[in-house]
């Protein structure tokens, strides 16, 4: 005869606990391995190159490397532009077997960095002239950016980002850092006024 203790192991409920368990276990694998999948296709722009003003054009910044299936470059002219003045993004997108251009479309976007009040704006779509993609924009204000490429291929999302310095931006983080320390200590100063407060009061008693 079977001990009770073991069969409570192989009861229905304890069996469909176990396959719960397992369920869920392997739909964390596969959102775990479909978050990586997807960061194989971002460009990460860690080494941004600086290009010098030739031939008419203005000095300007690029980004590319390899992501899944394509060769990707971004290039902004100015490189650091001000504010009001016109931006052009231009985007190659090439398969790396055959060089094949890439024929749907682009969304291109900015988001500010550096800041704590971040938002991404939409700058538009473009489809591609003569196997490359532009997009014409200006800023608004001074600040630090990231403008951004994206397309899918394949049901697949593919982002490369580009940063960028729009005129003189003012430091913030410095400024909210230091604001964050001053409350701190105002902080730490109130407690231990209430604390020493508190500690006379009962030596009264």
């Amino acid at each position: 005869m079977i001990p009770s203790t073991q069969c409570s192991l192989y009861s229905p409920a304890k069996r469909a606990q176990r396959v719960c368990k397992v369920k869920y276990l392997i739909l964390f694998i596969l959102l775990l391995g479909s978050t990586f999948h997807v960061a194989a296709h971002h460009v990460n722009p860690d080494r941004p190159t600086y290009l010098a003003a030739s031939g008419g054009q203005p000095d300007g910044i690029r980004v590319q490397d390899h992501a899944g299936v394509f060769f990707i470059r971004m290039i902004a002219y100015p490189a650091h532009p001000k504010p009001g003045e016109l931006v052009r993004i231009e985007l190659l997108v090439l398969e790396r077997e055959g060089e094949t251009p890439f024929k749907g479309s682009v969304d291109f976007f900015r988001e500010p960095v550096r800041t704590p009040f971040r938002s991404t704006t939409s700058l538009g779509s473009a489809s591609a002239v003569n196997g490359q993609f532009s997009q014409e924009f200006t800023f608004d204000q001074d600040g630090f950016y990231l403008l951004s490429a994206r397309f899918k291929h394949l049901n697949e999302p593919y982002r490369i980002d580009l940063p960028t310095r729009c005129g003189n931006p003012f430091p913030v983080w410095p400024i909210m850092l230091a604001i964050g320390f001053v409350v701190l200590v105002l902080l730490v100063v109130t407690l231990l006024k209430r604390h020493n407060e508190a500690d006379s009061h009962k030596d009264e008693h």
